[in-house]
């Protein structure tokens, strides 16, 4: 199942060292990472003689330790606030575990995606189960695992190798290259986000370093905030309310006609954790008001109370082949 986005107009994607343009019909993106690492330079220690003790001890670097950013106080939050603090939800939150599903008004499919990742480390684990759509299926078989499989594999990342797994086929699939850690994202100023450039909308997406499957669409809803919020005119702030444990935005609101249209939504309902941005439940309506797109989470925890990252299993990458990507 191929992950939904945002249809694009017109794409930047802007490295350290260089910058290419792809250009179709609807909106630009840029893309930023940073390839420069700095290297700390090492104490060197020489052993004193073998009857005298060592006058100091080697220093231990400590480990960097992530700020994060505060969130506005909800009762206080502007539109600017909620808009901005979701285009920059790596910001805010370290570490995240959960699931969600998801169902594209323009998909036969539905997508399930088990998660947990912890941004400092570049741990990350994530499983995608895609499922199809008939009269049978729905999330409550989804949830209790009563439906079968179209397609299954799950993704570890422990800051070093990726690795995919095919459970069904029994493949692994070396993908490290893919790893993105937090040193590879340029901060882009809100002011910067969204541009004008020969007469044509833009937006400016920040690198995507959570290392999960389909992340875009609930842990860094860069996408759904572009696509649904930047006219803030047709969408409310309705209420603030408890979901999941968490204080959330509940956000009311009409699409435009033109992003309405590709996506065959209508009307919306967003719900955002309030501390980090992170898109909790969507809900999308056609022009009769029926459901017809939707991402809803589930078990989300946060920090100390996230689930642990799952570790590659022992043994995996014997028993099963390796798949090479098709590119070889």
């Amino acid at each position: 199942m191929k992950i939904q986005t945002i249809p694009i107009m017109m794409i930047v994607a802007v490295g350290v060292c260089s910058a290419f343009w792809i250009i179709n019909s609807v909106n630009k993106i840029i893309e930023k990472e940073d390839n420069s690492l700095s290297a700390e330079s090492l104490m060197d220690i020489v052993p004193a003689a073998e009857t005298t003790p060592l006058e100091t001890e080697p220093e231990i670097a400590e480990a960097e330790v992530r700020v994060l950013k505060k969130a506005a106080e909800p009762e206080k939050a502007t539109k600017d606030d909620i808009f901005y603090m979701m285009l920059n939800s790596i910001d805010y939150y370290d570490k995240v575990s959960g699931r969600f599903v998801h169902k594209s008004a323009r998909s036969e499919y539905y997508d399930e995606v088990v998660f947990q990742t912890c941004l400092s480390d570049t741990n990350a684990f994530s499983v995608y189960r895609s499922y199809y759509a008939t009269e049978d299926t729905d999330e409550e078989k989804i949830s209790s695992g009563t439906v079968e499989t179209e397609q299954e594999y799950a993704q570890y990342c422990d800051g070093s190798s990726f690795i995919s797994v095919f459970p069904k086929t029994k493949n692994w699939e070396d993908i490290s290259n893919s790893i993105i850690s937090m040193d590879k994202v340029i901060d882009i100023p809100d002011q910067e986000r969204m541009f004008t450039k020969e007469g044509m909308p833009g937006y400016a997406y920040k690198t995507n370093p959570t290392n999960v499957i389909m992340s875009n669409s609930c842990l860094f809803p860069q996408e759904y905030a572009f696509g649904f919020l930047q006219d803030q005119s047709l969408w409310d702030i309705a209420e603030i309310t408890n979901y999941q444990g968490r204080k959330c935005y509940i956000i009311n609101g009409n699409t435009t006609p033109e992003y309405g249209a590709q996506m065959r939504v209508d009307t919306f309902e967003f719900i955002v954790d309030a501390n980090t941005g992170v898109l909790m439940r969507y809900d999308g309506y056609n022009e009769n008001g029926e459901l017809c797109d939707f991402m809803h989470t589930d078990n989300i925890k946060f920090e100390e109370e996230s689930e642990p990252v799952e570790v590659l299993p022992d043994g995996i990458m014997e028993e099963y082949t390796e798949q090479k990507p098709d590119y070889y």
